[in-house]
C-alpha cells in the first residue's frame, strides 16, 4: 500500500518488474516492520558496472516521517548495499536515485531536502526518467552519494542507470534509451 500512494503512477514500475530484479540478482527489496505492519518500503538496483547502489524506490509511512525513521532506513539500506558488493570484491562506490519533479505539495523539495540531510547531492546535469508507463519520460532530479572524494561521472551513471536498470529490468527498447541518453546528454 505504502507503494502505491508514495509515488505517482507515471513513476511507479510493476510489481512484475521488482520481482525480475530480485529473482535476477541486480536487485534487492527491503522492507521496515512494526509488529507485521510494513512502515517502509525500499528497492535497490546493484549497478555493478559502476559498483552504485541504484535507489528506484524509498517510502515510509506518513505516521513515521520525520522521525529519524527514514534516515535509519536509509542507512541501513547503503550498508547493506556496501556489504552486498563487498561480498561480491566489488568495491562499492556508494549510492544514486532519482526525485521527482513537480510532485504535488511540495514533496520534490522535501524528498530532495531529505536526501541532502543524509549526504546525498543533485547532479549537475540533466535527468529525465524513461517512460515507465509506455508513454513519456519524467522529468527528474538525479541525486548521488559517493563514498570518497570521487566526483561522479553523471554520464556513465546515467548509461549504467538506462541499459543496466531500465533496459535489461524493464525491458524498455534500447533505441528509446540511446535516444534519451544522448538528448539529456547533448543538453
Amino acid at each position: 500500500m505504502i507503494y502505491h500512494y508514495s509515488f505517482q503512477v507515471n513513476a511507479r514500475e510493476s510489481e512484475l518488474v521488482i520481482l525480475k530484479s530480485i529473482q535476477t540478482g541486480c536487485g534487492i527489496a527491503f522492507s521496515m516492520k512494526e509488529g507485521n505492519v510494513t512502515k517502509g518500503i525500499a528497492t535497490v538496483h546493484l549497478l555493478k558496472d559502476i559498483s552504485l547502489g541504484f535507489l528506484v524506490y524509498l517510502a515510509i509511512a506518513p505516521s513515521l516521517q520525520k522521525k529519524g525513521h527514514g534516515c535509519a532506513f536509509l542507512t541501513f539500506i547503503e550498508d547493506a548495499c556496501c556489504k552486498h558488493f563487498s561480498s561480491q570484491n566489488i568495491t562499492p562506490k556508494g549510492m544514486v536515485w532519482e526525485v521527482e519533479k513537480n510532485k504535488p505539495d511540495n514533496a520534490s523539495e522535501r524528498a530532495l531536502n531529505f536526501f541532502k540531510k543524509n549526504g546525498g547531492s543533485v547532479l549537475p546535469c540533466r535527468y529525465s526518467q524513461p517512460p515507465l508507463d509506455g508513454k513519456e519520460a519524467v522529468d527528474m532530479y538525479l541525486m548521488y552519494k559517493g563514498l570518497d572524494s570521487t566526483e561522479a561521472d553523471f554520464n556513465l551513471i546515467i548509461h549504467s542507470i538506462y541499459f543496466n536498470k531500465y533496459h535489461t529490468v524493464n525491458e524498455i527498447d534500447k533505441a528509446l534509451l540511446m535516444s534519451l541518453y544522448e538528448e539529456i546528454t547533448r543538453a
